[in-house]
C-alpha cells in the first residue's frame, strides 16, 4: 500500500507546492485583515484536494496503472487502500488548515467549522471514489462536477453558519461537527470495501 500511496502523492505534489505558496500568502493577508471568515480560501482548499485526488484516475487510465496493479499479488487492494489513505490525509489537512484559518481570523466556532468542512470532504470522497473505480475518471467526470459543486455550495453555507454561534449555535454546532466527521469516517470504511469489491471483479 505504501508504494501506491507515495506514487499518488508524488503525482499531486507539484500542485501541492503551488497551493502551499498560495496559502502562505493568503494566511499573511488574513492575519492582518479584519474581514469575516475566509470562505473563499476554505472553498478553494476543499475543491482543490477533492479534484486533485479524483484526477488521479485519469493518470490511471492514461498509463494503464490499474492493470499494472492487478499484476502484483494483492495489488488491487493495495492500490485502493493507498488512494483511500491519501484521501483521509487530504481531509485531515483540510480540517487542520480550516482550523488555522479560523484561528487567524479569531473565529470562536473555528474548530467546529473545521470539523464540518473536513466531514464534507470525506463525504465527497466516500461517494466519488467507488464511482471512479467503477466507471473510470473520464466517465465519472460529470458526476464529479456535480459532487464538487454541491460541496462548494455546502462549504459556502457553512461559512455563513459560522456566524450563528452567537445565536445559540454553540449548542448544536459542536455535535454537528463531530457527527459530520464520524459519518465521513464510517462512510469511508464502507466506501473502501465497495471500491475493493469493484476492483477485485474488474476486468483489466
Amino acid at each position: 500500500m505504501k508504494g501506491f500511496f507515495l506514487r499518488d502523492l508524488d503525482l499531486i505534489l507539484p500542485n501541492l507546492k503551488f497551493s502551499a505558496a498560495f496559502l502562505v500568502i493568503w494566511g499573511v493577508v488574513m492575519f492582518f485583515s479584519s474581514s469575516g471568515p475566509a470562505t473563499f480560501i476554505l472553498l478553494y482548499l476543499a475543491i482543490f484536494f477533492t479534484s486533485s485526488i479524483l484526477g488521479l484516475f485519469n493518470y490511471d487510465e492514461a498509463n494503464h496503472w490499474q492493470a499494472y496493479a492487478a499484476a502484483i499479488p494483492g495489488g488491487r487492494r493495495a492500490m485502493v487502500d493507498g488512494r483511500y489513505a491519501l484521501s483521509l490525509l487530504a481531509a485531515a489537512v483540510v480540517t487542520l488548515l480550516t482550523a488555522v484559518s479560523a484561528l487567524l481570523e479569531r473565529e470562536p466556532a473555528g474548530l467546529v467549522i473545521a470539523l464540518l468542512y473536513g466531514g464534507l470532504v470525506l463525504a465527497a470522497f466516500d461517494v466519488m471514489l467507488p464511482l471512479s473505480y467503477r466507471f473510470g475518471g473520464t466517465r465519472s467526470r460529470t458526476i464529479m462536477i456535480v459532487v464538487v459543486a454541491g460541496l462548494a455550495a455546502a462549504v459556502a453555507v457553512l461559512g455563513s453558519i459560522g456566524g450563528m454561534s452567537a445565536l445559540g449555535g454553540d449548542v448544536w454546532m459542536p455535535a454537528a461537527g463531530i457527527l459530520m466527521i464520524a459519518a465521513g469516517l464510517a462512510g469511508a470504511a464502507v466506501s473502501r470495501k465497495i471500491s475493493r469489491n469493484i476492483m477485485e471483479k474488474k476486468e483489466l
